[in-house]
């Protein structure tokens, strides 16, 4: 069978995805890398239908093409690897693990502490209380107690679990403890010496993780602070066709996804909107609605640059009003100016979804739910709306 090579191809597949995962993973060469791979597999997916369509016989043969399979299948995993990469938290979470289970040297006086930086809704939360959620962690401290910034006035031992939020309680191990601490910008220096001098009371070992967005955070850190970013285009694309598609297979249809993928590109790195609009999408499943938010959306994207003079993602992460996106007519304007988390959502609370497709809005200043978590911390993100003249809508801080 001439045209069958196994071993010479499986040989060039595993060396050009080695070295296209060495040297070529930053663009712009990993773009040419993906087209090499990808025509590669193509021609081994070729030659190994003829093969399968001769009903081999020999052995030797059948191993060569077993050979030129099982290199195929790891040839598209890397290219999906390389298409799709893996959301940043995979790694940092190895890195926060590190830090939680490294086993400090006897006389260390500085009390371990970890800073997380990073924009908001940049998956800090998330991230931290993914890695308190491992066994080993749970197994390695006796308490792990959690502060916002506001709950951390007038904080002492004999109330410390009185304004925290205990995430786990281990009676059997060591009595030491790890704090988690989440701001928004900066903490008090008279705080932060007060609170490090309770916890230099405790248990050897305890330690404390800060998330903030400054970088000010960074010079309490006694080791080296660990920083996360928004997602990147490829990224946030995979997260929003995730959510926008479900289960369906994107394959199947090409041109929901090409306007999906425009829809993501005018988001730039939005959650908010990944996971509101993305939602909206996967329930009106069809290109007519598809690409009536599309032509919604870019309206809306050049309404606010010309008002606003900013992108409105970019104007709510500085906690500025913009205008609500409505896929309806409505008989006046709804501002929101920011969303927040909260470990619960207040009853009866109106959904943006609804909102922007034509529901009932309140009027003068209100909440309303953006979605809820599926992912731990399960927090439920509400947004601050009003009907008001452009202003500051006031929101609820909930501990």
């Amino acid at each position: 069978m001439n045209t069958l090579v196994p071993a010479a191809i499986t040989d060039i597949a595993s060396r050009l995805a080695s070295s296209a995962i060495k040297k070529y993973w930053q663009p712009p060469d990993a773009e040419v890398i993906l087209e090499t791979l990808s025509r590669l597999l193509l021609r081994v997916h070729i030659i190994i239908e003829e093969a399968e369509g001769k009903r081999l016989a020999n052995e030797g043969m059948l191993l060569q093409l077993q050979m030129l399979i099982e290199g195929m299948y790891r040839g598209n995993y890397l290219l999906d690897r390389f298409k799709y990469p893996a959301l940043q938290e995979d790694t940092k979470e190895e890195q926060v693990l590190s830090f939680l289970l490294q086993t400090d040297h006897l006389g260390d006086e500085d009390l371990a502490v970890l800073p997380i930086i990073g924009p908001r809704k940049c998956g800090k939360s998330t991230l931290v209380e993914h890695a308190c959620r491992d066994h080993r962690v749970r197994n390695h401290y006796s308490s792990i107690l959690f502060f916002r910034e506001n709950n951390l006035k007038d904080v002492n031992m004999s109330n410390l679990r009185e304004y925290a939020v205990v995430k786990h309680q281990n009676y059997s191990s060591s009595k030491r403890l790890l704090i988690i601490i989440e701001l928004a910008c900066d903490i008090c220096e008279q705080t932060w010496v007060s609170l490090k001098s309770l916890m230099s009371c405790s248990a050897p070992g305890t330690k404390i993780i800060i998330t903030s967005r400054s970088n000010e955070i960074e010079s309490l850190g006694t080791t080296a602070a660990l920083r996360l970013d928004l997602l990147h285009p490829e990224a946030y694309w995979y997260l929003f066709k995730t959510l926008a598609f479900g289960s369906r297979d994107t394959d199947e249809h090409p041109r929901l996804a090409s306007i999906a993928m425009e829809i993501a590109a005018e988001y730039r790195g939005s959650f908010l909107a990944a996971y509101i609009i993305a939602g909206l999408l996967r329930d009106n499943f069809s290109a007519l609605f598809w690409c009536s938010a599309l032509k919604h959306l870019r309206a809306y994207v050049r309404s606010q640059l010309r008002l606003l003079g900013d992108h409105p993602n970019n104007l709510l992460r500085k906690d500025q009003s913009v205008h609500c996106l409505r896929f309806a007519e409505a008989s006046y304007p709804l501002w929101m100016s920011n969303y927040y988390e909260t470990d619960s959502c207040p009853d009866r609370a109106p959904n943006i979804s609804d909102i922007m497709l034509g529901g009932d809005t309140p009027r003068g200043r209100f909440e309303v739910l953006g979605w809820k978590s599926r992912m731990a911390p399960y927090y439920s993100y509400m947004i601050c709306c009003t009907t008001e003249a452009p202003g500051h809508a006031v929101c609820r801080k909930h501990s």
